[in-house]
C-alpha cells in the first residue's frame, strides 16, 4: 500500500487545488487507508497549514486543529491519531482551502461511504464561508459502481487514486 499512497500523494501534489490551498485539512489515517501522515509532513515542509481532526472523547464530537511540523501526536477514539490535548490549536472550518476526506468505499459520482460514526458528513455539512474543494483519498480497489445515499451524506468534488484523479 506504500507504493499506492506515493502515486495517490504524486497526484494530489500536482493539482492545482493543492497547490493555490494555504490551510489543508488532512485525515490521518487508520488501519488500511491511504497513509497521510508522510504528506501531512511534506505539506508543512512546504510551508502549507496543516488541520487535522480531534475526537473529544466526551461528546465524541469532532473538532480542528493546527497541526505545527513537531506536534506530539497521539492515540484518540478508535484508534486514531491526533494532537495531544495541551497541543489542541482550533481552527474554524471558514478557513480552510481544501478538504481531504477518508472513507471505505467511493462512487464516481462523489458519494462515499463513511465508518458509520458521520464524523466527515457532520463536518461537511456546517456551512462553510467560501467555497472549498472536498478530495477524497482512495485507492482504486475502493471504486464501486453505486453507494447508497442518505439525506444527510455529503458529495466529494474528486477523488483521488493510485491510477487517475475522478472529477466528481
Amino acid at each position: 500500500m506504500h507504493r499506492k499512497s506515493e502515486a495517490i500523494r504524486q497526484r494530489l501534489f500536482a493539482l492545482d487545488e493543492f497547490r493555490a490551498a494555504g490551510l489543508i485539512h488532512f485525515f490521518i489515517a487508520i488501519g488500511r487507508e491511504v497513509e497521510t501522515l508522510p504528506m501531512i509532513q511534506e505539506a508543512i515542509t512546504l510551508q502549507k497549514r496543516v488541520v487535522v481532526p480531534v475526537v473529544v472523547p466526551e461528546s465524541m464530537d469532532m473538532r480542528l486543529s493546527e497541526l505545527l511540523k513537531d506536534s506530539p501526536l497521539v492515540q484518540g477514539v478508535r484508534g486514531t491519531l491526533q494532537p495531544s490535548p495541551d497541543q489542541i490549536r482550533p481552527i474554524n472550518t471558514s478557513e480552510i482551502d481544501l478538504m481531504l476526506v477518508p472513507g471505505m468505499a467511493f462512487d464516481r459520482h462523489g458519494h462515499r461511504l463513511g465508518r458509520g460514526s458521520g464524523y466527515f458528513d457532520r463536518l461537511l455539512g456546517q456551512s462553510f464561508k467560501k467555497s472549498m474543494p472536498i478530495i477524497a483519498l482512495a485507492y482504486e480497489l475502493q471504486l464501486v459502481e453505486h453507494i447508497p445515499v442518505m439525506d444527510h451524506d455529503k458529495k466529494v468534488d474528486k477523488i483521488i487514486t493510485e491510477e487517475r484523479v475522478i472529477d466528481c
